[in-house]
This record gives structure tokens, sequence and C-alpha cells, in this order.
């Protein structure tokens, strides 16, 4: 992997030691600079879980990317810089149902103690934490790391996150397992990424959405929402908010004007898990 060049991509300088707090900086400026998307489902492209593909799409293009690409490039980059890191595996909303269709992918970081590390949602945490249970806050969001018997976990996210919570071990998590994963939420017509486009990124004070046709900002406690009105207005939103040069994203339109009313159900009834 070339460090130098994700470092630009997410403007940051070299740490002069792999410590906790340069482990906070990278984690930061990666969700400030680099945003999740997963605009190449519904382009239906096909789609990698390994750093080298993360790298050339998310650094090289300059894309965004999901959870598997997200925390693949982040691990890459953290062990380059010094880091011992594992992937791990959780289950969204694990209710004895979810299969394959409710994986995601998360990091643990060894120092003086565990970290947990998650840059694969645009709407959860901005740094790691230790696995610590209790409350966790980080600036006007709170987070809640929970012990559920002998070997899982359960991290609560902030109440207007789009992932209310999801559950783990510290089992190293196969790749095959996180391959299937992500070829499910590919390609599975009941799969959210399947249905509704999604981009997120941490802005100051807060978390902007691109759902559908609904631009919504979510910022000290206050939400505001706007509706885009054509294809045009669609692509200047990537370029704009979330720096994404997607000009064929226009072709999704159609799609993303018929989702509309179901978004907007979902979102009503709770947010839709990405």
């Amino acid at each position: 992997m070339d460090l130098d060049a994700y470092l630009r991509r997410i403007r940051l300088s070299r740490g002069e030691a792999p410590d906790l707090k340069y482990l906070r900086r990278m984690h930061r400026a990666h969700l400030k600079a680099i945003p999740y998307e997963n605009l190449d489902v519904l382009l239906g492209r096909p789609l990698g879980i390994d750093s080298h593909h993360a790298f050339e799409k998310l650094v090289r293009r300059r894309r965004g990317g999901w959870c598997f690409e997200m925390n693949a490039l982040f691990a890459s980059a953290l062990i380059e810089t010094g880091f011992q890191v594992t992937t791990l595996a959780s289950i969204i909303k694990r209710d004895g149902s979810r299969g394959e269709d409710g994986v995601h992918s998360l990091l643990k970081v060894d120092l003086d103690q565990p970290y947990l590390a998650d840059v694969g949602f645009g709407d959860g945490l901005r740094e790691p934490i230790p696995f610590r249970p209790g409350l966790h806050r980080q600036g006007q969001l709170s987070f809640r790391l929970e012990r559920l018997g002998a070997e899982w976990w359960r991290l609560h996210n902030h109440e207007c996150a789009s992932i209310p919570y999801y559950d783990f071990t510290l089992e190293p998590a196969p790749p095959d397992r996180l391959l299937a994963a992500s070829e499910w939420l590919r390609t599975s017509s009941t799969s959210p990424h399947v249905r509704y486009a999604v981009c997120q990124r941490h802005v100051r004070g807060g978390v902007v959405v691109l759902l559908g046709r609904s631009l919504c900002r979510l910022q000290y406690g206050r939400s505001t929402v706007r509706l885009l009105s054509s294809p045009e207005a669609y692509v200047g939103v990537l370029r704009r908010v979330f720096g994404i040069e997607c000009p064929e994203a226009a072709g999704l339109w159609p799609a993303i004007c018929a989702q509309h009313e179901q978004v907007a159900s979902d979102v009503a009834a709770g947010h839709p898990s990405f």
C-alpha cells in the first residue's frame, strides 16, 4: 500500500509513532475525507473486500465506499503505520434471523489495551473507543458499549444513526465470510443496498446523509431535509457535499425517484439499515 498517497487523500501528515493520539487523528481524518456510499451497487459494478481494491477506488479514484472497502483500506493503512490490527465481523441488529445480510466489518486495534475502530459508516463512531463497557461521548454524539455474556459485545450507536446497534465477538473474521456478506448485499433483491442509494459523511457537529432524493443534515440536535429535484442536482450534491465525482449516477435518477415513497415510509418507521 502507498501510505503517503493514502495520507494525502485524508489530508494528514505522518505520525511520529503508532500511538492512541495518532490513531484517533487517522480515524477522524478518514471519515472527514472519505464518505460512505453504495453507488456502485446501484450501478451494477463488482465490488471487492481487499485493501488493493479499496485503495484503487477510494484513494486513486477518490470515491467513497461501504464498510468492507472503508475498513479494509483503513486496516491496511493502520498496519503500514505500525499498528496491530484484527478485522472482526459483526451482526447488525442480531435477533437470530439475520445471516450474511447483517454482516458488517469492524476493527480491533491493540495498543495499551484493545480499541474498537470502525470507519465503515458515515454516521457511526468518530474515533476509536476502548473495549470498556459503558458510555462513550464524542462531541454531541453518545455511544454505549455493552458486554453480552462471555463472548459477545454490543455497540449501541448514537440516536440519529442509521444502524441502532451491532453485535460482535473478538474472533478474527474469515475473508470468505466477509466476501459472502459483500456479495449478498450487492446482489440480493432484499438487500437495502440494492433498494436504496445512500451517501453519509461526518461534518462539524453532526452528519449529512443523502438517502435517495433526500439530503438530510443532522447537526447539534437539529435536522433539515431538502428534496432534490433533478439528476443534475443529485450529481451536484455528490460532488459539492460528498466530494464524489460520479456523473454516471445521473442514470440512477429514475430508480431513485421510484424509490422515494418507499424510502420515506421506511425512514418514518425507523431508518433503513445499511
